[in-house]
């Protein structure tokens, strides 16, 4: 029995591990081994966000980097933070050889028909390529394989994409016209029951895909890969709940929004961070503290537009509390939570309550029985466990109710 970070019966287990420290940027990390403490860097061969998985003192499996490289280690898995005794495998720029194998070890029953023919070909008639180039054995049709690698994982659901991706939608939309399009889903894991389209994350390519559904093959497939990169467990068909998923793919839900406060003004490092007293509307002045602050809204309708009207400093008539407080900060991110699920706002601020440093009394909870919709974290909450968690589960809960209970 195989797990996800490689190791197996077979002794065939990471020898390095490290604990994640920081992401310097895309493709690289830094880390603590575990065995010595030497603060190091090792590349990441993964451009996803994974946000959900590198979090402070995550254990990272490592081998040696190249001789002569810039970095002493590379990355090959992680232990996954919701889930105790689990890991996944990150070295994803061996996922194409992954597909490969499956396919050729006829793996996959929606193509267990067809042999690859060449791999890196120009999709017809578009100025893109995709993978791999296959042909059936039974009657010699040929069909243009895209594969995505999967590595977000929230409860029983396996989720892609964990970023917006324009690319990735473009390339569903043009294998969707082609006809001969089909798209694997390499999933780093083969104990998620579901896959579902990151509709909170990227709507424009949870759309283009669910119109796909209709005209080619989409094919999830659960793989628990070995420390060595070789298949392990797989879980050969993992089911998209598309009844279940198309009345919360909307433009309507709840939102978390991530704000930056400086001190004296909003640059970056102020020399003096200092409290400052900010004119709220009827809240009348409030002195906030600098930190992080994190508030919750709703938009029945027009959720992104909401959110972009957040985001936007001045040319706007101020209307909400969070418009006067966006004014003096920096803005970092925003969570939209889509559903179609009504009252969630109130337990989301009581959860936030329950993490967070403290709130602001009255800000933005008029119209709620909640203290507040506005709270105070003393350091960034996207490093924060319970924060990750809380976004996690509300955004998998109207699908694991419809499903599972």
């Amino acid at each position: 029995m195989s797990r996800a970070d490689g190791s197996s019966s077979s002794g065939n287990s990471p020898r390095v591990s490290g604990r994640f420290r920081q992401r310097l940027n895309r493709f690289v990390v830094e880390l603590a081994l575990d065995d010595t403490g030497e603060i190091t860097t090792a590349s990441l061969p993964n451009p996803g966000r994974l946000a959900e998985i590198l979090l402070p003192d995550v254990r990272l499996g490592l081998k040696p980097g190249p001789e002569g490289g810039r970095h002493p280690w590379r990355v090959v898995s992680a232990d996954l933070p919701f889930s105790p005794g689990e890991s996944v495998y990150l070295d994803t720029g061996g996922t194409n050889r992954v597909a490969r194998d499956l396919l050729e070890d006829t793996r996959i029953p929606e193509l267990a028909d067809y042999r690859v023919v060449r791999a890196e070909v120009r999709l017809p008639g578009t100025r893109s390529r995709t993978d791999f180039l296959l042909e059936s054995e039974r009657d010699g049709h040929r069909r243009y394989l895209e594969v995505k690698s999967c590595t977000l994982f929230n409860g029983p659901f396996a989720m892609f994409p964990d970023a917006v991706t324009d690319r990735g939608r473009r390339h569903v939309e043009e294998l969707s016209r082609n006809g001969s399009g089909a798209i694997l889903f390499v999933v780093h894991s083969d104990r998620c029951e579901f896959f579902v389209p990151d509709y909170h994350t990227d709507p424009a390519f949870s759309n283009s895909l669910e119109k796909a559904a209709n005209t080619m093959p989409l094919v999830p497939v659960g793989v628990r890969l070995k420390y060595d990169g070789s298949v392990g467990e797989v879980r050969p068909k993992i089911p998209i709940p598309w009844e279940t998923v198309r009345p919360h793919m909307r433009d309507g839900g709840y939102y978390i929004v991530i704000l930056h406060f400086a001190g004296k003004d909003d640059r970056n490092e102020p020399e003096n961070p200092a409290n400052r007293v900010v004119p709220v509307g009827a809240l009348g002045n409030v002195e906030f503290t600098p930190g992080w602050y994190v508030y919750v809204g709703s938009a029945l309708r027009g959720l992104d537009a909401r959110i972009r009207r957040h985001r936007r400093k001045r040319r706007k008539r101020k209307h909400w509390h969070i418009d006067y407080l966006r004014e003096v900060c920096r803005w970092e991110e925003a969570f939209p939570i889509r559903s179609a699920t009504p009252g969630r706002e109130e337990p989301i601020a009581r959860d936030l309550a329950r993490i967070a440093g403290h709130s602001i009394p009255g800000f933005g909870s008029s119209d709620s029985d909640a203290e507040s919709h506005l709270f105070f974290f003393d350091h960034d909450p996207r490093r924060s466990l319970p924060f990750i968690e809380l976004i996690l589960r509300e955004r998998r809960r109207d699908l694991e109710e419809a499903l599972l209970y």
